[in-house]
């Protein structure tokens, strides 16, 4: 068993619900728009996920390529969701009522294995928290079933990468 059979699917493989709401909303169009160019957000993921693509050997490589990919779908969701919420969908987040670009700073970028490894982890679970924090105050039964199911797909990373973690800890498989 290699490195890359940890990552035998980075989604769930359910379909994704269709792109829809109720009505237009700003507010929560704003708190989609957080998703897409905040400093928690798939922007963010898809630029730590492409730089340690780019350094890792092709096994781990791999595995964040695919990752990644599937995070780059995330985002477009959630720029649709926002468009059809009203707002323009861009690389930008709301902060004090003023709109604040995504920047690469908002990346760390590890240098070790073990940094890299943990900084996913920490990230994945950081955004399943966000996104239930989001499905608590969204009253949009079409938005919430697009949270509940990226939610599954980072659920699913958030394993991948446990695994991966005790693999290089621990030096053997899990």
């Amino acid at each position: 068993m290699g490195i890359s059979d940890y990552c035998p699917s980075c989604h769930s493989g359910r379909s994704y619900p269709d792109i829809r709401v109720q009505e237009a909303n700003c507010t929560y169009a704003r708190y989609l728009l957080d998703n897409v160019g905040g400093h928690n957000s798939e922007m963010t993921a898809i630029s730590f996920y492409f730089a340690s693509e780019i350094r890792l050997e092709p096994d781990l490589s791999h595995i964040f390529q695919e990752i990644c990919k599937v995070e780059m779908h995330h985002m477009k969701i959630f720029g649709e969701l926002a468009r059809c919420l009203g707002e323009t969908a861009l690389l930008w987040t709301n902060c004090g009522g003023r709109k604040v670009w995504w920047s690469p700073s908002f990346t760390d970028y590890p240098g070790s294995i073990f940094g890299i490894l943990e900084a996913s982890l920490q990230g994945e679970q950081a955004a399943v928290e966000k996104y239930q924090w989001q499905l608590d105050r969204i009253d949009d039964p079409y938005i919430q079933e697009n949270l509940k199911r990226i939610i599954e797909d980072e659920e699913i990373h958030i394993r991948i990468f446990k695994k991966l973690n005790r693999y290089f800890k621990e030096g053997m498989m899990p």
